[in-house]
């Protein structure tokens, strides 16, 4: 028996009892309590995410006994069963994952990256929202991020950074930032030195030691150069950005589909009754660009952001019945998500045209 196994078999004995595994993926096993179901797409989803995220932080991706081992449960009762705090839709206990919100990326950050070890909350949540994804957020807020790091970072260790005002976005800008700057293997580095009882002083020798820059340089370097991004510009998007790639056809992107949660590549259902698609949109020529959206019900909506990171422009986000709308799309790949509802089939259309011809 492995040792996730046992700690769930621990776990069940302790809180009321834990569903068994009911669906097995290459990567991760999923445990849903009755009632529950997990759009048809979602299992290749989140095995594909442990996989890109295990590949991006240099460890091996699990197979068989050593896969990450996830419950899905009820919201009612879900602090009794688990030993997850209240207020909270998940967490991750020793490599394996609770949650009543699936997917649920953020914890499979944690789950995943469980045998990097343990730091401070700080690093812990900053990784797990650089690389949490963008899931089924279409009005994220991309504001800017003002408030000062350093005083996060004498937090110590037990904190809830999620009772911290702008604790969850500040941590995983500046882990990604560190990360884009340096490198995965350098912050990782870092992140070894930086232990659960580390200090400021400690901080800044592990940022000697792998960054060769000290603490005070690196955050007056963040201040400047990317305290005004948010999370969706600097979130990895590892999903987003790799996803099925739609195709030009006589100087235009022109896509019809039905979108529901039996399709296969149907991920949902997040929070509730939501259901997305995931696509990219690759642009050739910098400019402005005619985006329209056409759907049969309310929950049809999508979301266009460039895979760059900080200085990109911000998402655009249309829903069935909006108008159509010009927006500036930088050169490159794009994420695009499509949007409908779980508890129905519905029908979606979109365009994407230049606003010029040549």
């Amino acid at each position: 028996m492995t040792r996730r196994l046992v700690l769930a078999c621990a776990l069940a004995c302790a809180c009321r009892e834990l569903p068994q595994v009911t669906h097995e993926g290459q990567h991760i096993r999923v445990a849903v309590d009755p009632g529950l179901e997990l759009c048809a797409g979602s299992m290749a989803h989140m095995d594909e995410f442990v996989a890109r995220l295990s590949a991006e932080l240099g460890l091996e991706v699990p197979t068989g006994d050593e896969r990450p081992l996830a419950y899905w449960l009820e919201r009612d009762g879900f602090v009794a069963r688990t030993p997850c705090p209240e207020r909270v839709v998940g967490c991750a206990r020793d490599g394996v994952l609770f949650t009543n919100y699936m997917p649920y990326n953020h914890e499979f950050v944690h789950t995943v990256a469980h045998p990097l070890g343990r730091s401070l909350p700080f690093f812990n949540e900053g990784l797990a929202v650089a690389y949490g994804g963008l899931g089924a957020e279409i009005d994220a807020n991309e504001t800017a991020l003002l408030g000062p790091v350093e005083p996060l970072l004498r937090l110590p260790d037990g904190t809830d950074l999620g009772a911290v005002d702008g604790g969850y976005p500040r941590a995983g800008a500046f882990v990604a930032f560190l990360i884009e700057t340096h490198g995965i293997d350098a912050y990782l580095r870092a992140l070894d030195d930086i232990g659960r009882g580390a200090d400021v002083g400690d901080i800044d020798r592990a940022f000697l030691g792998a960054f060769d820059a000290s603490l005070a340089s690196l955050v007056a370097e963040f201040d400047i150069a990317s305290n005004r991004c948010a999370h969706p510009a600097y979130d990895a998007k590892l999903i987003e950005c790799a996803a099925p790639e739609l195709a030009w056809s006589d100087g235009r992107i022109a896509e019809h589909r039905p979108i529901a949660c039996d399709q296969p590549d149907a991920v949902g259902p997040y929070g509730g009754n939501v259901v997305v698609v995931f696509r990219t949109v690759t642009i050739a020529e910098p400019g402005d660009y005619i985006v329209e959206l056409f759907g049969d019900s309310t929950a049809n909506k999508l979301a266009l952001r460039s895979c760059g990171r900080c200085g990109s422009e911000p998402t655009l986000a249309l829903r069935a019945g909006d108008p159509a709308t010009t927006v500036w799309l930088d050169l490159g790949r794009h994420t695009l998500r499509l949007f409908g509802s779980v508890d129905q089939r519905t029908s979606l259309g979109l365009r994407i045209t230049p606003a010029t011809t040549p």
